[in-house]
């Protein structure tokens, strides 16, 4: 688990396990303790950014398409 915000330990065995690794923080701390432990190779760091950057892609494009919706409707 990411447990970057609070111990993961402190989460239903559930969340902890099925959750927890499908999200964007648990990438990262999962990178980042790679390259504490490990010789700094590529390969620690590398799937992380790939999967963090095509994460901040789709997001951006769904916040920015759900912004225009609302501005074409006049909710903003």
């Amino acid at each position: 688990g990411s447990g970057c915000a609070f111990p993961a330990q402190s989460l239903p065995a559930f969340l902890r396990e099925q959750i927890l690794p499908l999200l964007p923080p648990a990438w990262f701390v999962g990178a980042a303790r790679a390259l504490q432990l490990d010789d700094a190779t590529t390969a620690a760091w590398v799937p992380a950014l790939v999967k963090l950057t095509v994460a901040g892609l789709l997001l951006g494009a769904g916040a920015a398409w759900g912004f225009r919706r609302r501005l074409r409707r006049g909710v903003l």
